[in-house]
């Protein structure tokens, strides 16, 4: 009736499709008790009724019941766990069974969770309700978040309100809780399936190893045997023994270490298994076992600044700022020397502190002409490198000679009269392997690159920064709250032979490549590679059978497992390389660009790289360079990127030669506002197929071709969300301008040419008809660029875009794709397509059920 207190909600419910009247349809019934059938069907409507097979998973359950499809489905997906079980194990559902209110609340709590709502947040204290202790202890989370997030009021209104916990629900309550429900603020988790069990770095249990044949222990002595109760003590003793044992042994040689700190390893050899005598490393009990290059400070060791150190640092708060003498540990951070802690890897006291989400300091350096060895500081630069209280042992990093390569320069002089500043190229490393003479300082109007100084005692002012004063060998740290590691070792293993294997250990604090293998047929599993500043945390060269699998990286500056020459070139087979089911967090530093890929494949054919987790990257996360039938699929790629530019979460270049598939990957939340994108296919990188992705918020563009030929990119899904930014998929023509001018030295252009053709076989290598057969497009070019146009001509069909479906951003297409590429079945939208996804405003993009688009599978892509 006209202003009954459900009046509003009934109205809403109705309006909306999720409950109708009962009987003939002409009453509502407000007053009637809900029952639990009643319940799960109204959630099932909301949810955009799903179809849903009768699987008779209740006794009391029959098929063809209105609350049929929808028990179904609110048991599949936990909103319900039935009412109880017969002898047998199968559950009753009580579809008839009045519902109490505190039965609601958690049916409710448990959809929230299902729509993705952050249910621990929001309870409420319900200890003012006068009978709050009569809540069911299985209930009383969901009651206080219901109370908490306004879904429940209470009855009976003012101070004299109760919860009414075992009170019957009623149909005009039930409306109520809904539209409160559809019209609540929540806050909302963006989730997704994570392919691998976060691992954290401590107690990594391992059974006890029976009957191994050699035992190693942090108490032992290399002048035991080698027993359990007389173990050894090194890994260099375990491997000798291992040689000793291979004169006889018929088949395979466990070696098991018992959990401890072994200390430092020199890049030891380690002796070769066979096919029928593998050899196995591995780790035993409580603990890790760990091997490290590095000095650890712990925790405790870190002290106060005083009085005394206030002039050196100048007038930042010292009460946040911890000192630790390592005089006799620890001489220079010169060379690979990296700090680490829990922040990851930490930063020189710097000026500004860090670049987060692209919100850096820009600026504008001009060089000058003085042998390129100084540049001219703009804007505002000048008052701030004034403002320094002491610039003696400055240091300066930025896209100093380019716009993707980062260098770091100590500083000779600054005159604040000119407002030049000069480097000392003198006391400058090279790292990178890039000199002045081939990229030499940035030309005039460079205005978009990040620049940082660093080495400055009084800007140490952000957590995790240092200064470490190398005449007094003290350490300062600015709020540390974790123990630290200083990596300054060397490598740490060297595998040359076969059929090794690697089981549960940790290796840490080496400077250079902490494991090089070269052998066929070797695995690491369920390894920690942590605070590695040098080349690769995995190096492998010229491997077979090569697999790094259930592992964790994470704190490495440079690269994580880099895969280099397998299968054969030649002849076109394949390594069976695999680098699967690995977690990858927090890693790369920005001026170690080269080689800085958590996962590196190069000049190899035929490795996998698959359900890999990547996290807070600074550069890319998978690199291909030189590859042929790589395959990159089921990874996750979240925030690639994050401290450079002009690369990609993905990246294909240097030659990413033909037959590559990057497909089924999530790519997601990378800044939009400097050249960054999912998949970046550079340097005419040709041949690659880009399918079933999805773009979530992937960078300035999802997808960019930086030339080439032959890429398909079909089937992905790209989403961009309002307040983002950027196009979401793009084409360049890239190296086509030469092509576009009619320029005809198209041999002579290496990038231009080779890259294109892929350095096909000659015709009378004894690869030739595997190649021709393979890829027969690459030997009936037409190469002469006045034919553009014509049929047979190499340029006429270059890139083809299909069946893409883009989400509230756009397209764009360079110049050469508009007059040669392929362009359809690609649709765009806004964000306002509701119609289609589960729950999009809040991050939902599940498709509904039955929707298709193109020739997408949905159920290729999993809930999220």
């Amino acid at each position: 009736t006209d202003g009954h207190w459900g009046e509003a909600a009934i109205e809403f419910v109705v309006d909306a499709g999720l409950m109708n009247g009962v009987g003939d349809g002409t009453s509502f019934a407000p007053n009637m008790n809900l029952t639990r059938g009643m319940v799960v069907t109204v959630l099932y409507r909301d949810n955009g009724s799903p179809k849903q097979d009768f699987k008779g998973t209740f006794l009391d359950v029959a098929d063809g019941q209105y609350y049929t499809a929808a028990s179904e489905w609110a048991y599949a997906n936990g909103i319900v766990n039935g009412t109880g079980f017969d002898d047998w194990g199968v559950p009753y559902f009580s579809p008839d069974r009045d519902i109490t209110r505190q039965e609601l609340a958690t049916m409710f709590k448990r959809y929230a969770d299902f729509k993705y709502v952050d249910t621990t947040v929001g309870a409420a204290d319900i200890a003012s309700f006068p009978d709050s202790a009569s809540v069911a202890d299985w209930a009383t989370d969901a009651v206080k978040w219901a109370v908490g997030v306004g879904l429940i009021t209470g009855k009976g209104g003012g101070g004299a309100a109760t919860l009414s916990p075992t009170d019957k629900a009623m149909r005009a309550e039930f409306a109520t809780i809904i539209k409160r429900f559809k019209e609540a603020d929540f806050e909302y988790k963006l989730v997704y399936n994570s392919p691998v069990v976060q691992s954290t770095y401590t107690e990594k249990p391992y059974a006890k190893v029976e009957n191994a044949d050699i035992y190693v222990s942090v108490d032992g002595s290399d002048s035991n045997p080698g027993t359990i109760d007389k173990p050894l003590a090194t890994f260099t003793a375990a491997n000798a023994k291992v040689e000793e044992l291979k004169k006889t042994a018929k088949d395979e040689i466990v070696v098991a270490f018992k959990a401890g700190n072994y200390g430092e390893l020199n890049y030891i050899g380690i002796a070769s298994g066979t096919e029928k005598v593998p050899v196995k490393y591995c780790a035993y009990g409580d603990g890790e076992v760990i091997f490290s290059n590095g000095i650890e400070i712990k925790l405790d060791e870190f002290v106060p600044t005083d009085e005394g150190d206030l002039e050196l640092l100048g007038d930042v708060n010292n009460k946040n700022i911890m000192k630790v003498d390592l005089s006799g540990r620890f001489d220079s951070f010169t060379g690979r020397a990296r700090l680490f802690s829990n922040y990851g890897i930490c930063y020189e006291a710097r000026f500004p502190n860090k670049n987060a989400n692209g919100n850096v300091y820009y600026t504008n350096l001009t060089t000058t002409y003085d042998e390129r060895s100084s540049i001219l500081v703009k804007g505002a630069l000048p008052k701030i490198i004034a403002s320094f209280k002491n610039i003696d042992n400055m240091k300066v990093s930025g896209y100093l000679r380019t716009g993707w390569l980062m260098d770091t320069f100590p500083v000779k002089s600054y005159d604040p009269e000119t407002n030049i500043l000069t480097f000392d190229f003198e006391k400058a490393t090279f790292d990178n392997g890039f000199d002045l003479d081939s990229y030499p300082l940035m030309f005039e109007g460079r205005t978009d690159d990040m620049v940082y100084f660093h080495n400055l005692p009084d800007q140490l002012d952000a957590d995790g920064e240092y200064y470490f004063d190398e005449e007094t060998k003290v350490l300062y740290v600015y709020n540390p709250t974790s123990d630290h590691a200083i990596a300054v070792g060397g490598g740490m293993i060297r595998a040359d032979g076969d059929y090794l294997s690697f089981v549960g250990l940790t290796f840490m604090g080496a400077t250079d490549t902490a494991m090089g293998i070269n052998g066929d047929h070797n695995t690491i599993d369920r390894c920690t590679f942590k605070y590695i500043s040098g080349n690769q945390c995995i190096m492998s060269f010229r491997a077979n059978y090569f697999t790094v699998e259930n592992s964790e990286f994470s704190n490495f500056a440079c690269g994580g497992v880099v895969s280099q020459g397998g299968g054969s070139m030649v002849y076109l087979t394949e390594s069976h390389n695999v680098i699967r089911n690995n977690y990858f967090h927090d890693f790369g530093a920005p001026e170690f660009f080269s080689g800085s890929g958590a996962i590196g494949v190069q000049n190899s054919v035929g490795t996998v790289v698959e359900h890999n987790l990547l996290v807070d990257g600074a550069h890319g996360g998978i690199v291909f360079n030189g590859t042929i039938k790589t395959v990159i699929r089921y990874n996750i790629l979240d925030n690639m990127v994050n401290n450079s530019q002009d690369y990609g979460a993905v990246y294909g270049g240097g030659q990413a030669l033909r037959g590559n598939q990057i497909c089924y990957n999530l790519i997601m939340n990378m800044t939009w506002n400097k050249p960054i994108y999912g998949v970046y296919i550079d340097e005419c990188g040709a041949g690659q197929e880009v399918f079933g992705n999805i773009f979530y918020n992937a960078g300035a563009h999802a997808v960019t071709l930086n030339g080439g030929r032959e890429n398909n990119i079909h089937d992905n899904i790209c989403i961009n969300t309002e307040d983002y930014g950027g196009d979401l998929l793009i084409s360049n023509e890239g190296m086509y301008s030469l092509i576009l001018d009619g320029t005809p030295e198209l041999y002579v252009n290496h990038q231009t040419y080779s890259l294109l053709v892929a350095d096909r076989a000659p015709l009378d290598s004894p690869g030739y008809e595997i190649w021709y057969a393979t890829f027969p497009e690459i030997y009936d070019f037409n190469v002469d660029p006045e034919k553009v146009g014509d049929p047979d001509c190499l340029f006429t069909t270059i890139n083809f875009l299909r069946n893409n479906l883009i989400i509230g951003s756009d397209m764009k297409f360079g110049e050469t794709f508009e007059k040669f590429g392929v362009n359809e079945g690609n649709e765009v939208y806004s964000l306002d397509v509701n119609d289609w996804f589960v729950d999009p405003t809040h991050g939902d993009y599940t498709f509904k059920d039955g929707f298709s688009f193109g020739g997408i599978d949905q159920s290729l892509f999993g809930r999220q």
